[in-house]
C-alpha cells in the first residue's frame, strides 16, 4: 500500500480549514440576523412605550388642570341627554371641566367632538371627548369657551376634530347661565 503524499496532506487539512470557515460565517449570519430581528423588536416596543408615556402625560396634565378648576369654588351643572351623562363644572378665569358618561364606543379613528353653540352662530368647537373603556371621559376647557353659549353639543367626528360638526349629535342640552355669585 502506498502512504498519502504531503500534497494530499495538505489539501484534506485546507478543505477542513474551509469547512470550518464556511460554518463560522454562517453562524455569523444567523446571529447577525436573529440580533438584527430583535433590534427591530426594541425599536417597536420603544415607539409603544413612547406613546403609551405621552398618553399618559397628557392625562397627567389634564388631571393637574381639573384639580385646578375644582379648587376654584366652580358652579356644578349636570346635563343628560340621549342616555349620556354630563357634569360641567365651570370656574371663571379657570376654564371649564365636563365629566361624561355613557358615552358608546366610536368606531377606529373616530372621537366625540364637544361643540359650544350660541344663538344665530355656527357652533364652536371646544375640543375632543377621548372616552375610557367604560364610556368615561374628562376634558377642560381652558379657554372657558362656554361663555354665553346656550347649548352644549357632542358629535362623533375623525379623532383629531374639525371645524364644523360633520354628524348629528349624539348629545345636546341648554346650558343654564350661571347665576352671579
Amino acid at each position: 500500500m502506498s502512504s498519502p503524499t504531503n500534497s494530499q496532506n495538505v489539501h484534506r487539512g485546507g478543505s477542513l480549514w474551509s469547512v470550518l470557515w464556511a460554518g463560522v460565517a454562517l453562524f455569523c449570519f444567523a446571529a447577525a440576523v436573529y440580533f438584527s430581528g430583535r433590534e427591530r423588536q426594541y425599536v417597536n416596543e420603544t415607539i409603544r412605550l413612547r406613546r403609551q408615556l405621552e398618553s399618559a402625560d397628557a392625562q397627567l396634565a389634564e388631571w393637574r388642570e381639573s384639580a385646578a378648576i375644582l379648587a376654584s369654588d366652580p358652579s356644578t351643572l349636570s346635563l343628560h341627554s340621549n342616555g349620556i351623562s354630563l357634569g360641567m363644572l365651570r370656574s371663571p378665569g379657570r376654564g371649564v371641566l365636563l365629566f361624561a358618561s355613557h358615552l358608546p364606543s366610536a368606531p377606529k379613528g373616530k372621537g366625540y367632538e364637544v361643540w359650544y353653540e350660541r344663538a344665530g352662530q355656527n357652533p364652536a368647537p371646544a375640543g375632543v371627548l377621548r372616552p375610557n373603556r367604560d364610556g368615561s371621559a374628562i376634558h377642560v376647557d381652558r379657554n372657558a369657551s362656554v361663555a354665553g353659549a346656550e347649548t352644549l353639543l357632542i358629535t362623533q367626528e375623525d379623532e383629531t376634530g374639525a371645524a364644523q360638526p360633520t354628524s348629528p349629535p349624539i348629545f345636546q342640552a341648554a346650558i343654564p347661565q350661571a347665576a352671579p355669585r
